[in-house]
């Protein structure tokens, strides 16, 4: 589960990386309990998201040891970026190296930095800074990373919704 704070409003995503689908929860604390209520999953597994990056060329550069900068091109010529990430690492007590990037190569980009590791030690992602050029948005998330041990219940018929980066998120 990862739960992230946009607009003052807590959001958890859980990924199903088997089916390509996400779904979405609503966050809310209060008096030291935390409740999770199911608002809608993405598929993944539609063609118009199939094609946005496949073309997408992807170079990894380490600034040093736990720092890492990506940046998808649109095509080979490189001239034109689809958006650029720096991302920053830590040594951790369990593997965390998810990519948090919304991107049909996130794999493919956790491998290319998982090349420049320390095979003998475990990372897991501390901060990550994304700019989208097409669109203008920069994201910038710090990362907290805790061990708990919950269950969350889907309901039976999913809400399907098509993937929307910037309105998801608003009521």
């Amino acid at each position: 589960m990862q739960i992230d704070k946009y607009n003052d409003k807590l959001r958890g995503v859980i990924y199903d990386k088997d089916k390509n689908l996400r779904h979405s929860f609503k966050v809310t604390e209060s008096k030291g309990f935390v409740t999770f209520e199911y608002i809608h999953t993405n598929d993944f597994n539609k063609e118009k998201h199939k094609d946005v990056a496949n073309g997408d060329i992807l170079e990894v550069n380490k600034i040093d040891s736990l720092q890492y900068q990506i940046i998808g091109y649109k095509n080979e010529k490189r001239t034109k970026k689809r958006f650029s990430a720096l991302i920053t690492l830590e040594k951790s007590k369990f593997n965390y190296l998810v990519i948090g990037i919304d991107h049909g190569k996130s794999d493919e980009m956790r491998e290319k930095v998982k090349e420049f590791l320390d095979p003998n030690s475990i990372y897991a992602v501390k901060r990550i800074h994304i700019d989208y050029y097409s669109t203008g948005y920069s994201y910038d998330s710090s990362l907290k990373i805790t061990n708990v041990d919950f269950s969350l219940k889907l309901p039976e018929k999913l809400t399907i919704k098509d993937f929307d980066f910037l309105g998801e998120f608003q009521d």
